[in-house]
């Protein structure tokens, strides 16, 4: 068991302005008063952790975020390389549980753009759609090196460059895609049934994946749960980085199955009973194989459980330990 104090240090660590030194917490929404003096501290933590990062600094990221595209787009524009961009991932749907959260820069060629059946080729492409992928993600390694000489520039991940340090305050992940239209896409034109095929530099291949479908559903569901989603997300996210030991459930994963949970459940905003759902939902679909086969993610793409992008039971078994711990904590059941 992870001690609650350990836990709120780490959680304030990760909330600290390391200009001002002020920890960035919602003091109002604590309702200390109210607390038996034994679980003061753990329903401190539950609530700080459930709480969204202030704006000001979600909005720095999407700055440092913007500088790294200007470079970028500046640099391909030379080199004559189409490219769009857009934002995925946590920071992007507000689940992020860092204030200096990393942010994923979607770098798009616009080359050419994958179709997904039934949509229907209208003009095929003659190039190579993996050449050009991997001459963009070489370009941009170069141009983020050149562009920033005292920062990391990182190329040991398959499916992005990370850049980080040196001016920069943020870590920036640049993920190389493709384009990929839907059938819904072509009808709507609307980004959320967009999807983007990702460079996979080790294979090399390309991935399916449609964040932006990701993103919306879970906005639809977290306004049907007036915030109560998000908050979910981000306290299971905390609980899992704040643990001591190692749980190897991604972020994604435990966004997918937050959102697993039923709407009717979620509709309480305390914490500690967002937790308890959380708890009972997933101690239920671990015993059901079936259930725990049926869990999908958001957009569809994949099962949530299993497969080699899926997260691991065993490792999900060791998450709901530590949800546990803390509720009992939090519940003045444990010292």
């Amino acid at each position: 068991m992870t001690a609650i104090s350990n836990r709120l240090d780490r959680l304030r660590e990760r909330r600290t302005d390391r200009t001002s030194g002020s920890v960035q917490i919602k003091e109002a929404s604590l309702r200390k008063a109210y607390w038996a003096p034994s679980a003061k501290e753990a329903r401190e933590y539950m609530v700080e952790a459930a709480e969204a990062v202030d704006a000001p600094y979600t909005k720095k990221t999407f700055e440092e975020c913007e500088r790294v595209q200007k470079q970028l787009e500046a640099g391909l524009i030379q080199r004559a390389i189409p490219v769009e961009f857009e934002h995925q991932g946590s920071t992007s749907n507000n689940t992020h549980i860092r204030l200096y959260s990393d942010i994923d820069l979607l770098s798009v060629t616009g080359k050419f753009t994958f179709v997904k059946p039934p949509a229907q080729v209208t003009a095929p492409y003659q190039g190579s759609p993996l050449h050009d992928l991997t001459s963009l993600r070489s370009a941009s390694t170069e141009i983020l090196s050149s562009a920033f000489p005292k920062a990391t520039v990182d190329r040991s991940k398959s499916r992005c460059i990370s850049i980080s340090g040196g001016s920069l305050e943020r870590r920036i992940d640049v993920v190389v895609c493709g384009w990929l239209d839907t059938a819904a896409y072509l009808d709507t034109r609307s980004l959320v049934w967009r999807g983007i095929r990702v460079l996979d530099a080790d294979e090399p291949s390309t991935v399916e994946n449609f964040p932006f479908l990701h993103n919306a559903r879970l906005q639809q569901k977290d306004v049907e749960t007036s915030g109560n989603l998000k908050r979910l997300i981000r306290l299971t996210k905390s609980i899992r980085s704040d643990a001591d030991n190692t749980i190897n459930v991604s972020s994604y994963d435990i966004a997918s199955i937050c959102y697993s949970v039923p709407a009717s459940k979620l509709m309480n905003p305390s914490p500690l009973a967002l937790a308890a759902e959380f708890l009972l939902f997933g101690s239920t679909v671990v015993e059901n194989p079936a259930s725990l086969a049926r869990l999908r993610v958001p957009n569809d793409t994949r099962a949530v459980f299993g497969g080699s992008e899926g997260a691991d039971v065993d490792e999900f078994k060791k998450l709901l330990a530590e949800v546990y711990d803390a509720l009992k904590s939090a519940t003045g059941s444990a010292q």
